[in-house]
């Protein structure tokens, strides 16, 4: 694309004959020239999103993937590992990120 600069306030404008005309204006190629064109993208193949790193828990059922985990399991994960104690009237999702928490914050201790 063409582009056409200000000369004395440095605004952009997308080419035309009627602007090019305007002594102020001058051309400037591309609107930011230290920018580097954009690879092309083959949109024939598909896109590949990355999953989520899934974190598992050791249970009395043996690894089991945080998000899998009843809240039972949870609770007494979160007891035995850190000495918490989770409330169970809150949703399966708020336990599981409790237990998320909690890893990130004290680290994995089924992996140290």
């Amino acid at each position: 694309m063409r582009y056409l600069k200000h000369k004395k306030t440095g605004r952009t404008f997308l080419y035309t004959e009627t602007l090019a005309k305007h002594p102020d204006l001058e051309e400037v190629g591309t609107k930011n020239s230290a920018l580097p064109e954009p690879e092309p993208v083959d949109l024939d193949k598909p896109v590949q999103q990355e999953e989520e790193p899934r974190t598992q828990i050791q249970t009395e059922d043996g690894m089991v993937d945080v998000g899998d985990a009843t809240k039972d399991a949870l609770d007494a994960y979160a007891q035995r590992h850190f000495g918490t104690k989770l409330d169970k009237r809150k949703t399966i999702e708020a336990l599981a990120d409790q237990v998320l928490a909690l890893i990130d914050k004290y680290g994995h201790p089924d992996f140290d």
